[in-house]
């Protein structure tokens, strides 16, 4: 069997949330983080000492996304960016993991969602939180039946409550998202079965 082509990415907004990049650079894996854009590049030492010689930053997205060796790029921007940057990464090609929320309107969504469609690149909005040991657990218990539901009514507790937004400069429904997403997945089976 031939050996797969390496994967080659990059990280819009390295910052706080972008953070997340840094544990898919897998090299031994296939999995390299290439590039970081940030509108300012203090505090990105670590990406530089991870990712080895050749780490590219800088201050505009345009830049990476015109190289052709990036074939995906994670969007961790601030949130009222989201759209503008993974429609253009979409554009060039890019297969994007889009931090959430998606966008912050829906028109936006819809734009972000008609790029992939139509270029046929990977969109992924993540949602990561789903595949949190104790969030799995929490729907597991849920659909165990109703004598379990009441362990698990309270989704906002998952060790991420209300003082992340208080740090953010994001949206205040950001925190929100978390809590709405997180229900919506661990809750699935009982809107299922009311309906």
């Amino acid at each position: 069997m031939p050996a797969l082509k390496p994967i080659h990415f990059a990280v819009l907004g390295p910052h706080n949330r972008g953070r997340i990049s840094l544990l898919a650079h897998r090299p031994d894996e296939g999995l390299r983080l290439v590039a970081a854009c940030a509108s300012h590049l203090e505090n990105l030492d670590d990406y530089r000492t991870t990712c080895g010689e050749g780490f590219f930053l800088t201050t505009d997205y345009r830049e990476i996304l015109a190289n052709p060796e990036v074939d995906a790029v994670f969007v961790c921007t601030p949130d009222h960016l989201h759209a503008e940057h993974a429609v253009a990464a979409l554009n060039a090609g890019k297969h994007v993991f889009l931090e959430k929320p998606m966008a912050t309107t829906i028109a936006d969504c819809d734009a972000i969602i008609e790029a992939a469609a139509r270029t046929g690149a990977k969109l992924y909005v993540g949602h990561n939180m789903r595949f949190f040991p104790v969030v799995r657990k929490m729907r597991e218990l849920i659909e165990a039946g109703p004598t379990m539901s009441s362990l698990a009514a309270e989704p906002g507790s998952c060790a991420c409550g209300p003082q992340r937004a208080q740090k953010s400069r994001n949206s205040p429904a950001t925190s929100s998202v978390h809590r709405l997403r997180r229900g919506s997945f661990i809750f699935k089976s009982c809107f299922l079965s009311s309906a």
